[in-house]
């Protein structure tokens, strides 16, 4: 018997498309496992910045004054937009401003206090990272802008203080540079929204961010609303202060 050795044209053929169609099942595979690690990664850094701006909230307010004249709530802006950047709160604090562990409290475990915080979110006069034109758009029902991302959390600690400046709206301030003057903290960067629900004693925040990296792929970022947004992961949580 005669032994035939290689492929015939017709099974070469036939290998051909399965390997093929193989690759364009894997390509597939492929995209499909890159478009969610993408999704996860983009969710996961709004987490971040997120929780950032939360646990630095929470820190601040849980020993600060809840007094209305020791308390101040502003609108920011707006800076080049149809609406507010966002919100702003100031306190009194027994934080002394050296990032101690602890605050400074009387004998009776009273806070004793020394220095006014402000947070306020703003649209900075920088380029943002991403290289992104941000255009704006029409405010929300509240007047707030809702259509640029790149917006700053800044933290200010005013140190020596025991008595409210009540001028302290004056502090809200565009940054013009990413080093921020002595003072000065950036908590979290790449946010939408920062708002005040309700004031103390028992305080209610809305925080907002968008999966960047996400949402680039798909929609023209920074020129669209955002606050209902597929992308934008928002969060409300209370915070109750102890003064």
């Amino acid at each position: 018997m005669r032994r035939r050795f290689g492929f015939t044209v017709v099974e070469l053929m036939i290998s051909l498309s399965i390997f093929a169609l193989m690759s364009v099942v894997f390509v597939v595979v492929l995209k499909n496992v890159t478009d969610l690690w993408r999704k996860a990664d983009a969710k996961d850094d709004v987490i971040r910045q997120l929780l950032k701006a939360r646990s630095a909230l929470a820190r601040d307010l849980m020993n600060a004054s809840s007094k209305p004249s020791e308390v101040g709530v502003a609108q920011v802006g707006p800076h080049g937009n149809p609406g507010y950047d966002g919100a702003a709160l100031s306190f009194l604090s027994s934080d002394s401003g050296s990032n101690l562990a602890n605050w400074t409290v009387d004998p009776h475990g009273r806070a004793q206090f020394q220095s006014q915080i402000t947070y306020y979110l703003v649209v900075p006069a920088v380029p943002n990272p991403n290289g992104v034109s941000v255009t704006g758009g029409a405010a929300d029902a509240n007047g707030y802008e809702q259509q640029n991302p790149f917006k700053w959390l800044i933290r200010r600690v005013d140190t020596g203080v025991s008595v409210f400046n009540a001028g302290w709206n004056s502090w809200l301030v565009q940054p013009g540079s990413t080093t921020l003057p002595a003072g000065q903290k950036l908590v979290a960067e790449r946010m939408l929204g920062f708002r005040i629900l309700k004031t103390g004693p028992l305080w209610s925040f809305e925080l907002s961010a968008v999966a960047l990296r996400d949402a680039q792929k798909h929609i023209a970022l920074g020129q669209v609303p955002l606050a209902r947004s597929s992308y934008t992961i928002t969060e409300r949580f209370g915070i109750r202060t102890n003064n």
